[in-house]
């Protein structure tokens, strides 16, 4: 073996990681063929199409740059079309949604009423955005649309502290709380079940806000009765 050869094994390829990435890098690229073509094929009659999990759906009239922004943002910013479980990665960028607003807010005159005011316009923006998303696939909930975990990951996180005492045990909610939200957000116990039955994007985004709202309620007693981050 010459110097220069690196034993394979000690090296395993991230397969999981390398297919993410390439799903957002083809996301990113439809994002920006949408934006800058704006003429459909010619042997589509009219048609153009976006994919939604291993299948391509009909979109009417094309589109424009207005909804393919819309997409982008609905779908995570393309983390959507990632492999096995998308909403997981959703909830991933609502943890991470969640520091950042922390952060930014928590120098500011009354941070935890301005972390709650920006939860709200944030989920009334992800409706709108989600109900031009979905003119672009064929199925009334689409699983690469993850704009709904993210601001339901959001809401979950909002009885966390501002500033944390103790920095182990606010990393501890943190996973807490993300768990707390799949949980429900995959069994949806009632009444959760019942706002995913709202027709359009309020049926997509509303359902995700109930369970990041019994998530929160739950992550806010066991914080304030078994452990202080």
């Amino acid at each position: 073996m010459s110097a220069f050869t690196v034993p394979c094994h000690l090296f395993p390829v991230p397969w999981f990681a390398l297919r993410l990435s390439v799903s957002v890098a083809r996301s990113i690229r439809l994002h920006l063929s949408l934006v800058t073509d704006l003429t459909p094929p010619p042997q589509s009659n009219g048609e153009t199409t976006i994919p939604s999990g291993k299948n391509s759906f009909p979109r009417q009239g094309g589109t424009g740059p207005r909804r393919a922004w819309a997409v982008w943002l609905a779908t995570g910013l393309g983390v959507g079309y990632g492999p096995v479980m998308p909403g997981t990665y959703g909830s991933v960028l609502g943890v991470g949604l969640y520091l950042v607003l922390a952060g930014l807010l928590k120098t500011l005159p009354h941070p935890r009423l301005l972390l709650f005011l920006a939860t709200l316009v944030l989920i009334a923006i992800s409706i709108q955005v989600v109900s031009i998303a979905l003119r672009s696939f064929s199925v009334q909930d689409p699983s690469e649309v993850v704009l709904d975990e993210v601001v339901g990951q959001l809401l979950t996180l909002l009885p966390l502290p501002m500033v944390p005492q103790r920095r182990a045990s606010y990393w501890l909610a943190i996973a807490l709380g993300f768990v707390l939200f799949r949980a429900l957000d995959a069994v949806k116990p009632y009444p959760i079940w019942k706002l995913e039955r709202l027709k359009g994007a309020w049926g997509v985004v509303i359902d995700d806000v109930g369970a990041g709202g019994v998530a929160a309620i739950l992550l806010a007693v066991l914080w304030r009765f078994w452990w202080r981050v």
